[in-house]
C-alpha cells in the first residue's frame, strides 16, 4: 500500500546527482510517510506547475527510518543523508514517462499517479493564478476594489476558466459566464472553420451562436449592415447605437444580465478578445478600447468579470510577465492601431 511507505520527490537532475554521489543530504520534511495527497509534489525544488516529466517518485520503502537517516555531521533532525542504496523503487508521476526512468537501473513501479497529479494541477495552478489575478488587477486600478477584494469570487473564476465543465451549483461565478466558458472553444472552432475569424461577420455570427446557446432561435440575425465592410475583426467602434439596439431586441429585458442566460454583446465582446489574445495577433490596444467601452458603457459588475476571465486564461507567470499597467495605461489615446 502506498500509505504504508516513505516517498519523496525528486527532480531527474537531482536523481542523477543521487547516483553519482551515492547519496542525498535533504530536508526531512521532504520524506513523507505514504501517499495520500497531492501534496507530495510541493515537496520537489520549484518546477513548473505542470512539468510531470522532470518529477520523479523515489519509495524509500516501509522499513526506513528517519532517526536512522539523521545526517552524522550536521547533527539536526531537520537534515537527513540517504544512500542510492536505500531506494527501494521509483516511479514517474504519469506513467507515459516510465521509458525515461530505466537508465537509472531500478526498480520501477506501476503506480498510476494522475489523479493525484490532476489534484496537484487544479489546486496549485488555481492558487498561483488567484493570486497573481489579485495582484495584476489590483495595479491595473480598472476593476472595482469590492470585486477585487472578494477572493472567493477570483478563487471562482479562476477554477471556472481552469475546468469550467467541473464545476457544479452553486458558484459565485453567474450562470452565464460558466455557460459561456464550457462552450467557448466549440463556438470559436465553428467560427474559424466557417470563415469569420479576423472578419468583421464574427460579431454578428457570434451573437447568433450565442442565442442558440440560450436555447433560442436567432431567426436570422444579421449585422453586416451595420459594421463597416472591411477585411479585418471588429471593434468596438462597430458597438454602434444602431447596431447595440438590434442586439438588445434579442437580449430580453436585462441585456447584461449573465444570472441566468449568457448575455449576448458580453458574450459576443468575451469571444472577441479570447479569440484575439489566444488565436490573434494580440492587439493590446483593440483589446483595451473594448474593455474600456464595456465597463463605461454598458456593465461596470460584467466588464470586472469579463476582465477576470481573460486574464485568468493565462498561466501565472506568463500573466506577471504581461505587465498588463504599462500596457493598459500605454494604450490609452482610443486608436486601434496596434503595437
Amino acid at each position: 500500500m502506498l500509505t504504508d511507505l516513505d516517498l519523496v520527490c525528486v527532480t531527474e537532475s537531482e536523481l542523477l546527482q543521487w547516483r553519482s554521489r551515492g547519496l542525498m543530504h535533504v530536508a526531512a520534511d521532504r520524506v513523507t510517510s505514504g501517499l495520500t495527497n497531492a501534496s507530495l509534489f510541493a515537496l520537489a525544488p520549484l518546477l513548473k506547475i505542470d512539468d510531470a516529466k522532470s518529477r520523479v517518485i523515489v519509495n524509500l520503502g516501509s522499513n526506513f527510518s528517519k532517526r536512522e537517516a539523521l545526517h552524522p555531521s550536521f547533527h539536526n533532525a531537520g537534515v537527513l543523508s540517504i544512500f542510492w542504496s536505500q531506494i527501494r523503487s521509483i516511479s514517474p508521476v504519469i506513467p507515459q514517462f516510465k521509458r525515461r526512468l530505466e537508465e537509472f537501473n531500478l526498480p520501477i513501479e506501476e503506480w498510476n499517479l494522475s489523479q493525484l497529479w490532476d489534484e496537484w494541477l487544479v489546486t496549485q495552478s488555481c492558487y498561483e493564478r488567484t493570486e497573481a489575478l489579485k495582484m495584476v488587477l489590483g495595479r491595473l486600478g480598472f476593476n472595482s476594489t469590492d470585486f477585487i477584494s472578494d477572493a472567493s469570487v477570483l478563487s471562482a473564476i479562476v477554477r471556472t476558466a481552469l475546468r469550467p465543465s467541473e464545476l457544479t451549483e452553486p458558484s459565485s461565478v453567474p450562470h452565464g459566464w460558466r455557460t459561456l466558458l464550457q462552450n467557448r472553444d466549440g463556438i470559436l472552432k465553428k467560427l474559424r472553420f466557417d470563415g469569420h475569424s479576423d472578419r468583421a461577420s464574427f460579431l454578428g455570427v457570434s451573437i447568433s451562436e450565442i442565442v442558440r446557446l440560450n436555447g433560442a432561435d436567432p431567426g436570422g440575425f444579421r449585422l453586416l449592415e451595420l459594421v463597416d465592410a472591411r477585411d479585418t475583426g471588429w471593434q468596438f467602434q462597430d458597438l454602434s447605437d444602431q447596431a447595440l439596439r438590434s442586439i438588445y431586441e434579442l437580449s430580453g429585458a436585462s441585456p447584461f444580465s449573465m444570472e441566468e442566460k449568457v448575455s449576448l454583446v458580453f458574450g459576443a465582446i468575451y469571444l472577441r478578445l479570447f479569440d484575439e489574445l489566444f488565436y490573434g495577433q494580440k492587439n493590446w490596444r483593440l483589446c483595451f478600447n473594448l474593455l474600456r467601452f464595456a465597463k463605461y458603457s454598458l456593465d461596470s459588475r460584467q466588464a470586472d468579470f469579463l476582465t477576470a476571465f481573460l486574464a485568468a486564461a493565462f498561466p501565472s507567470e506568463e500573466l506577471r510577465g504581461l505587465d498588463l499597467p504599462t500596457r493598459f495605461y500605454s494604450h490609452s489615446d482610443g486608436s486601434e492601431n496596434q503595437e
